[in-house]
């Protein structure tokens, strides 16, 4: 992991992948930051 954030980037909305318990992960970032994912693939 870099640290870097998709604001930092200064591209966005990002897809956000997850594999098994990543998918919480995933789902929490959509949730918490809505203007940074754009979809989170089941």
């Amino acid at each position: 992991m870099t640290g870097i954030t998709v604001g930092e980037l200064g591209h966005g909305p990002a897809v956000v992948l997850g594999h098994a318990y990543g998918n919480f992960d995933g789902r929490t970032v959509a949730t918490n930051h809505p203007d940074t994912a754009s979809a989170v693939p089941n």
